[in-house]
């Protein structure tokens, strides 16, 4: 059954190229980079993304890594291209959706939505693969659509629904462009380890890691931000992180403090 869906999903994928394609030569301005093979290769296998099989190692792996590895032999660098995109096209897709939802089909109570942070943390995943990507999460989310109607409605409506769903793409880049985001994994961290670990007064190791992931929202979040700004705002999460230490370890204090000792009564014959 599940390759009935992978053989549905594949039949999205031409003509949304070409209906992209001819978006771009009228729109001069739009920028999306699109890796055909992989578009091709991810879109057919997303309905496998949650399925694991058991390699000639005798290791689980994923069955969408086993067939590109083993069954047709590509490179691992398509492999990881294709791990990659699968695992942020359920989330692109979410995004996508939350930019532009239209309310019981009134147009006039329709919503747009964008989440710089959001949006920004699944490019840097995905980086030169996320307009790749954004055509996957538009198909899946156009094949999920079809599953509520019946199959003569679907093949008649295919190129239909996919023109209709040409402007939000179009919209999504458009903003993704103004907000500069195209790129944006590309971009230096203003506070590298060693800046990290002096200004914030904590050991190397995984501590580290996770306030460089804070700023990195932080930059996300404030694009025009100084070196100064964000050191600021990491000192005051540190800050705030070291309080609610104190706190929770104060209440526990005075929690052990608080209980009575209980006393053995005697045992009376």
């Amino acid at each position: 059954m599940t390759w009935l869906v992978c053989a549905e999903m594949i039949k999205y994928t031409t003509p949304l190229l070409q209906m992209v394609q001819k978006m771009r030569q009228d729109v001069e301005s739009l920028r999306i980079q699109v890796d055909e093979r992989i578009f091709y290769l991810s879109t057919f296998l997303f309905p496998l993304r949650k399925v694991d099989t058991i390699d000639a190692k005798g290791k689980s792996t994923p069955l969408s890594s086993y067939i590109i590895r083993d069954s047709i032999k590509f490179k691992n660098k398509d492999v990881q291209s294709v791990t990659t995109l699968l695992e942020g096209v359920d989330e692109l897709r979410s995004i996508l959706n939350d930019f532009h939802s239209n309310a019981n089909g009134d147009s006039s109570l329709s919503t747009k939505t964008f989440c710089r942070l959001r949006v920004g943390l699944v490019l840097r995943n995905l980086k030169d693969l996320w307009g790749t990507a954004l055509l996957v999460a538009a198909i899946v989310e156009i094949h999920s659509i079809s599953k509520t109607q019946s199959a003569a409605v679907c093949h008649r409506n295919l190129m239909d629904r996919l023109e209709e769903y040409i402007p939000r793409i179009y919209e999504f880049l458009d903003m993704i462009h103004k907000h500069k985001l195209d790129g944006s994994w590309k971009i230096r961290p203003l506070m590298d380890g060693k800046d990290l670990s002096k200004s914030l007064n904590i050991p190397k190791g995984p501590l580290i890691g996770t306030y460089m992931q804070e700023q990195v929202k932080f930059m996300l979040l404030n694009p025009g931000g100084t070196k100064a700004d964000c050191e600021t705002h990491l000192r005051a999460v540190r800050n705030n992180e070291m309080n609610m230490k104190t706190d929770e370890e104060n209440d526990v204090t005075m929690k052990g403090t608080s209980e009575e000792p209980t006393t053995k009564k005697p045992h009376i014959a």
